[in-house]
């Protein structure tokens, strides 16, 4: 459970930067990211919810619908994660 509440504390970080970071001015096209955590947010507040203040049952029944999709937030995380550091790398060449 530990995991599970770790990856999705992780994504909702990144979320609320990606909130501030990319958004866009007035008339201005949205950037990507900025869709993804608007899209987002509020199911990842609603899973962290479940995972901290559910009961057992509610818990269980999470992670036998949601593990994978936990699964898939950790590699979207360690996607974004791996693209930044690339791009460090290059301007720092």
């Amino acid at each position: 459970m530990q995991y599970a509440i770790d990856v999705l504390t992780r994504y909702l970080k990144w979320i609320q930067f990606w909130k501030e970071y990319y958004k866009p001015e007035p008339e201005e096209e949205w950037h990507e990211l900025f869709e993804e955590a608007l899209a987002n947010e509020r199911k990842i507040n609603d899973y962290l919810d479940v995972l901290m203040f559910g009961t057992g049952e509610e818990i269980i029944e999470f992670f036998k619908r949601k593990r994978k999709e936990v699964e898939r937030i950790e590699e979207r995380i360690n996607e974004y994660q791996r693209e930044v550091l690339d791009g460090i790398r290059r301007y720092c060449e």
